[in-house]
């Protein structure tokens, strides 16, 4: 078995903590929460809450690759 360094471990550490957040924002909007983005002082904002999902979501799914690879790489 490799052993990790201490680097290695802080890198799987922070990009297991950002999948995490990413997560957080996609479970609240899958509980209803809405997020919206005003441009050019717009007095109506925009509903942006599926573009944010989407966003976070290919976040997700991209750093779960990567954490995959670098957990292999540990063994």
């Amino acid at each position: 078995m490799n052993e990790m360094s201490n680097d290695g471990k802080e890198q799987i550490d922070w990009l297991s903590d950002q999948i995490a957040q990413a997560q957080i924002i996609i479970d609240g909007i899958h509980n209803g929460e809405k997020w919206f983005r005003s441009h050019d002082g717009n007095s109506t904002p925009d509903d942006v809450t599926e573009q944010v999902l989407r966003d976070y979501q290919r976040q997700v799914d991209m750093n779960l690759v990567v954490l995959e690879k670098w957990l292999a790489k540990s063994k």
